[in-house]
């Protein structure tokens, strides 16, 4: 029963056209890149101690770094382009023929942005 409602909820959330796999890419960017890591230095700041009273973020850990998608950057372009294009297979929705050429990543990013 479980994995009926689970099924249904995917059917429910499922993209109509590649725009909105595009957005799925977006959100998913924000959420690994910007909110998780925001939530890990809240949860742990800067200047935070363990119980020994030894800095929290000493070597090997160090602190993450936030970021906001940036349709120039060629990294952040290739995860929302893979990303989106995944998601637009997985539903058999249309996307670019081109899809792995630097021109075309280059058009999903900007409408990524």
């Amino acid at each position: 029963m479980k994995e009926l409602k689970e099924v249904i909820k995917m059917l429910e959330k499922r993209p109509k056209e590649f725009k909105d796999c595009i957005d799925y890419a977006v959100r998913k960017f924000y959420k690994y890149y910007r909110n998780d890591i925001k939530q890990l230095i809240y949860t742990y700041p800067l200047d935070s101690k363990t119980k020994d009273g030894e800095p929290f973020w000493k070597l090997p850990k160090r602190p993450p770094t936030e970021y906001s998608f940036d349709p120039t950057n060629p990294l952040h372009r290739d995860f929302v382009s893979a990303l989106a294009m995944l998601r637009a297979k997985i539903y058999k929705i249309g996307y670019p023929k081109n899809c792995r050429s630097e021109e075309e990543k280059k058009k999903i990013a900007e409408m990524a942005s």
